[in-house]
């Protein structure tokens, strides 16, 4: 039986890392770590954002009136959501051209 890969102590610690200064600034974050074998990820809301992840879910808590936070966090929300887009479209013209060159299978892509 195959053993599960361990992750990777390097990008932990990285991601730490970038975790702590969006907590020091108070800023979100949205990032991707990746070392030849692994991937680590990180998505950090501010305190003020109206967006937290709770019990593994993602929820956007609003009442009253806004005091900028709910339109903070709907541009947040918005930056994250279109450089995803772009970037998946980029990688998978990427990943396109590669598998014309050769065989690339599984899930996430292996060569």
């Amino acid at each position: 039986m195959k053993q599960p890969m361990k992750p990777d102590p390097k990008l932990k610690e990285a991601i730490a890392e970038i975790k702590k200064i969006c907590e020091k600034y108070d800023c979100g974050g949205l990032m991707m770590l990746s070392s030849q074998h692994h991937g680590e990820y990180l998505a950090h809301f501010p305190t003020w954002s109206k967006c937290q992840w709770e019990a593994g879910n993602l929820r956007f808590k609003a009442k009253g009136k806004d005091d900028g936070t709910i339109v903070g966090t709907v541009h947040m929300l918005q930056v994250f959501q279109e450089r995803c887009a772009e970037w998946a479209q980029g990688f998978d013209q990427i990943l396109e051209m590669v598998e014309t060159k050769m065989v690339i299978t599984g899930g996430p892509k292996k060569l």
